[in-house]
């Protein structure tokens, strides 16, 4: 959560509102991806607000989706 600057509210939130994002994102059709075929991506992008590079990898569940993150600056 201090990677992102968020607080412990942000968990359990809507991932769009937490993370609005341009709809061709990577990070909108990965997780969009996962959602639909119900399996797990990891990519890497840059999250511009922060200038950083983060591994992502996102898991369906049955809930919604659990996201990982990792600087890779």
């Amino acid at each position: 959560m201090r990677l992102l600057q968020l607080d412990k509210h942000a968990i359990g939130l809507d991932l769009w509102k937490v993370f609005p994002a341009d709809g061709n994102s990577v990070f909108a059709i990965e997780f969009r991806w996962a959602m639909a075929d119900r399996s797990n991506v990891s990519f890497e992008e840059y999250l511009e607000p922060r200038g950083i590079w983060l591994e992502m990898h996102a898991a369906p569940t049955s809930e919604g989706m659990s996201l990982f993150f990792r600087d890779i600056t």
